[in-house]
């Protein structure tokens, strides 16, 4: 009776751990870092997923992740992409672009 109570007590607490600590499916490992013309950190999004903003003053885009980070001119992510960068790479930026997503990389 005593490892019936205490299974019970303890499957959904591990379970509770185990889904505070997962990283969603469609989200890139790594981190994405903005710099500003001056090549200071801006901001650092760590394990991205779905759309983000680009912080105003991004000059340049570095991607640690293992996905590719498309950019768009828009805040919602729509169509068209306008500058990939895949994983390992910096590069400079526009100070129109608004947002940014990670991809699967092909």
């Amino acid at each position: 009776m005593r490892r019936s109570i205490a299974a019970a007590i303890l499957a959904p607490a591990a379970a509770a751990c185990l889904l505070a600590t997962a990283v969603p499916a469609n989200a890139a490992t790594g981190t994405v870092t903005f710099y500003t013309q001056q090549f200071d950190q801006l901001a650092a999004y760590t394990n991205p997923t779905g759309c983000q903003a680009v912080p105003n003053g991004a000059a340049s885009l570095q991607n640690e992740t293992n996905k590719t980070i498309s950019l768009y001119w828009n805040s919602d992510c729509r169509p068209p992409v306008v500058l990939v960068i895949v994983s390992g790479q910096i590069d400079s930026i526009s100070d129109r672009v608004k947002s940014f997503m990670p991809v699967e990389s092909s």
